[in-house]
C-alpha cells in the first residue's frame, strides 16, 4: 500500500514540475512578445505644441536600429519631400497658421529591418497666458498691477484653438490644466476653466505658472506660461487739493515748495494688497523731522502741513507703511517742504 502511495505521489509531482514549467515558459514568451510592441523609432517634434508659423525642429532616434548605417532618410512634409539623405537625423520647418495641419512623415532604409516608417501630425494652436496682481494702483494708472510679496494674482489663458472645420472652439469646449511650480492644481483645473487666483512668491522668489489646454478630443493642444517675480512696494506722494483732487500728474520727488499755507499730501501705496488705498491692515505712520505726528483725521495717508508763522525754512516729511498680515508688504518713503529759499528748520501745526 505504501509503494501505491508513493507512486501517486510521484505521478503528481511531476504533473505538477510538468505545469509550472509550461507556466514558466508561457510567461517568458509573453514577456518577449511585449517587446516587439515597442517603437523602432522615436520621432520628437520641439516645441511640442507649435505657434502658428514658428520654427519647429523635427528629430529621430532609435535603440532597435543604427540610424547612421541606414542607407537613407527621407523626411516629407504633407507628402512633400523636404531633405533626403544619409545620416539626416533631424530637419527644420515652419508650421502654417492656425487650422492648417502639418504631417511630419519620415522614412528610414535601414540595414536590419528594411523601410520603416514614422509620422506626426502638427496642428499649430496659441495660448496667451496674462496675469494681474490683486494690488493697489491708483486711479487711471496706465501701467500694471504688480505683485509685492505674498500678493494675490489673477491668471487667465486665452486660447486660439481652429479645427479642422475653420471654427474657433469656444472655452467652454476646451480643458484647462493649470500648474504652479511644476504642481498641478487640480481643483483650479477643468473644462472651461480660463482664470484662477494664486498667491504669489514670496521676496527673492519666483512662481512658474503655467496653463495647458486641449480640444476634448486631445486633436488641438497648446499651452502657455508666464515667469512671477515680486517686486518691492513703493511709496508715491502727491498734492492733494482741495478743489481740484490729487494731482496724480505730478509726484512729489524729493523736494515739494509749498506756495500756499496749508497743503495736504497724500501718500500712496502701490502694489501693497488692497485695492484702497486706506485699508484696516495696514499701519501707518508719519514723521516731522523724525517726530511722529498725526495723520489727517479722515484719511491715515494724508497729512495735513500748515506754516505757523513767518518766516523761510525746510522740514524732512517721512511715511512708513506696514501691511501687519503680510509682514514682507513694507514701504517708506520721505521729501522735503521748501519755505523760500532757506534750509532751516520751522514749525508747522498738524
Amino acid at each position: 500500500m505504501n509503494n501505491i502511495y508513493k507512486k501517486n505521489f510521484l505521478i503528481i509531482l511531476f504533473f505538477t514540475f510538468i505545469f509550472s514549467i509550461s507556466v514558466a515558459i508561457s510567461s517568458v514568451q509573453a514577456q518577449i512578445s511585449d517587446f516587439g510592441d515597442i517603437d523602432i523609432i522615436f520621432l520628437e517634434i520641439s516645441p511640442e505644441n507649435p505657434r502658428p508659423q514658428e520654427l519647429v525642429r523635427a528629430s529621430i532616434e532609435s535603440f532597435s536600429i543604427d540610424l547612421d548605417r541606414a542607407s537613407q532618410i527621407t523626411w516629407l512634409i504633407n507628402g512633400i519631400v523636404i531633405d533626403r539623405g544619409v545620416g539626416v537625423k533631424e530637419v527644420t520647418f515652419n508650421v502654417g497658421n492656425l487650422g492648417s495641419r502639418s504631417v511630419v512623415e519620415v522614412i528610414v532604409q535601414s540595414i536590419e529591418r528594411g523601410a520603416i516608417n514614422k509620422s506626426v501630425t502638427i496642428r499649430p494652436t496659441e495660448v496667451d497666458l496674462l496675469w494681474q496682481a490683486d494690488s493697489y494702483t491708483p486711479p487711471l494708472y496706465k501701467g500694471k498691477a504688480l505683485p509685492s510679496s505674498d500678493a494675490e494674482i489673477t491668471a487667465i489663458a486665452i486660447p486660439q484653438f481652429i479645427n479642422s472645420n475653420g471654427r474657433k472652439l469656444k472655452i467652454s469646449e476646451l480643458i484647462f490644466t493649470w500648474e504652479k511650480d511644476g504642481k498641478i492644481l487640480n481643483r483650479e483645473s477643468g473644462r472651461g476653466k480660463d482664470t484662477i487666483k494664486i498667491r504669489g512668491p514670496k521676496t527673492f522668489r519666483q512662481t512658474v505658472i503655467r496653463a495647458y489646454v486641449s480640444s476634448a478630443d486631445s486633436a488641438l493642444q497648446g499651452r502657455g506660461y508666464a515667469l512671477i517675480s515680486p517686486v518691492s512696494p513703493k511709496i508715491i506722494f502727491y498734492e492733494n487739493d482741495p478743489i481740484l483732487g490729487i494731482k496724480y500728474e505730478k509726484a512729489i520727488i524729493n523736494i515739494f515748495n509749498l506756495l500756499n499755507k496749508e497743503v495736504m499730501i497724500t501718500a500712496h501705496p502701490y502694489f501693497f494688497s488692497s485695492q484702497e488705498r486706506t485699508n484696516s491692515d495696514f499701519d501707518y505712520s508719519w514723521k516731522v523731522d523724525g517726530s511722529k505726528v498725526s495723520s489727517s483725521p479722515d484719511d491715515e495717508s494724508s497729512i495735513v502741513l500748515r506754516q505757523a508763522g513767518k518766516g523761510e525754512g525746510a522740514a524732512k516729511i517721512a511715511f512708513s507703511i506696514q501691511n501687519v498680515n503680510k509682514i514682507l508688504q513694507s514701504a517708506q518713503s520721505s521729501f522735503s517742504v521748501i519755505f523760500g529759499g532757506a534750509r532751516e528748520d520751522i514749525p508747522f501745526n498738524f
